[in-house]
């Protein structure tokens, strides 16, 4: 009731808190460069909404135009892309940035080694954080709309080889590249053998598993190398580099990996069909007909008491592949050579045989109940299969397949027969439209 006390009070309680406040400060001076902002600005904010170099290239872009919002460019862009693929949906404004850095450098390259510079007189490539931070908004107009032309022109390579989806992506930092070489390429990426020398260059990435880690070395090297391997040079470092061993293949057990996606992909695009039907599995038919990976052999017969199957093999991708949700439920828990007879009443056998060899499945191990033998067989045709993609010899992987098998419970499987080779018939890769 007394407005004094109440104001003694208040100036006691609340506003000498803000008078004695001791708020942090961190000066920086003008000269400061950029990169070194950047670390301050993502060290400090810790917490609350992160502040990246996205964040520094939006404020410095302002600081060129008054009225230019790169925030607000980026989310118009963003929403044309995605509408555009679903492959486009994981890519991030801190990598498109890279992808215009990418160009811009290899231009400022290209053109000081054409009036004659040499040394460090010569800027090198790069995507660093750094390289995005000496972007001008003028360098990013002049390039943002051909990047956004180069992420689509990379959506529909990704289509071709049978890569649908944001979540079947392997690895959304490899379309930075692509996307630049797109760029940089044009028209020369139009015949067929340049598009093939691209998908090596891909599937080596996918396979050597090469972008998991620290990427924007390999960006730089990938846009000059790559682009120098289109136009009839050499191979590129990481074509020559990436490995794949038959080990791997056996570990594959979950989609967040790469190369397990690959797999996946690789074997819609090399044929595999709907079990019921026949109708190759496409585009046309991956979102319709619910297609996803499922267990060839399924988990409840491995885990009957009477097998054991360890699920370090059944869970491998050797044991999955691409099935529609009304076939996986055709399947149920049931034995290969059940569920393969309930199929038959719905597909001709014959038919029926050649889906199956599509998928690389030997019909006989699958009537046998045979999960080694067709784990065998089938983990040879797809290390086949991948080292085909990658364009060299792999190792067919039949010693390491049989390995794991004897340290599954398998050990006297191929005493009798440890000579045979399994001859997976050829299949033809399916092209879409």
């Amino acid at each position: 009731g007394n407005a004094l006390e109440f104001f003694t009070a208040f100036q006691k309680e609340v506003q000498s808190n803000f008078n004695a406040y001791q708020l942090p400060v961190i000066n920086l001076e003008a000269n400061t460069p950029k990169e070194a902002v950047c670390t301050v600005f993502e060290k400090v904010n810790t917490g609350g909404v992160a502040l990246n170099v996205f964040e520094l290239a939006t404020a410095s872009f302002a600081a060129d135009a008054e009225h230019f919002s790169l925030r607000d460019d980026w989310a118009d862009r963003k929403s044309r892309m995605n509408k555009f693929s679903g492959v486009l949906q994981g890519i991030q404004g801190d990598q498109f940035l890279q992808a215009v850095a990418l160009l811009k450098t290899h231009e400022d390259h290209r053109l000081s080694l054409e009036a004659g510079k040499s040394g460090r007189q010569v800027p090198a490539v790069g995507c660093k954080k750094r390289d995005i931070l000496d972007l001008h908004l003028n360098d990013y107009e002049r390039w943002a709309n051909k990047i956004e032309g180069g992420f689509q022109q990379a959506a529909k390579f990704l289509a071709e080889q049978y890569v649908f989806g944001r979540y079947n992506v392997p690895y959304n930092t490899q379309l930075v590249p692509m996307a630049a070489l797109f760029v940089e390429l044009g028209p020369e990426l139009e015949t067929a053998i340049a598009r093939q020398r691209l998908a090596r260059w891909y599937w080596s990435g996918v396979f050597g598993e090469i972008y998991g880690g620290t990427t924007e070395t390999q960006f730089a090297l990938d846009l000059v190398e790559v682009a120098t391997f289109v136009r009839g040079g050499p191979p590129p470092r990481l074509v020559n580099e990436a490995n794949f061993v038959p080990e791997r293949l056996v570990s594959l057990r979950t989609r967040q990996s790469a190369a397990y996606k690959g797999v996946y992909a690789l074997q819609i695009k090399h044929g595999a069909a709907d079990w019921r039907s026949g109708k190759p599995l496409s585009l046309a038919t991956y979102f319709v007909d619910s297609i996803d990976i499922h267990h060839i052999f399924p988990v409840a017969w491995c885990e009957h008491e009477s097998r054991k199957v360890p699920s370090a093999l059944y869970n491998s991708i050797i044991n999955k592949t691409p099935i529609d949700a009304t076939t996986n439920r055709i399947i149920g828990g049931a034995s290969p050579s059940r569920y393969l007879t309930r199929l038959r009443n719905d597909i001709d056998n014959e038919t029926l045989n050649t889906v199956l060899t599509a998928h690389w499945l030997d019909v006989s191990h699958l009537e046998e109940d045979d999960f080694a033998k067709s784990f065998v067989a089938r983990g040879e045709a797809m290390l086949k299969l991948i080292g085909q993609e990658m364009g060299r010899d792999l190792d067919n992987g039949r010693d390491a397949l049989i390995d794991a098998l004897k340290a599954g419970g398998y050990p006297d499987l191929y005493i009798e027969d440890e000579d045979e080779v399994s001859e997976m018939p050829e299949v033809e890769a399916l092209v879409l439209p």
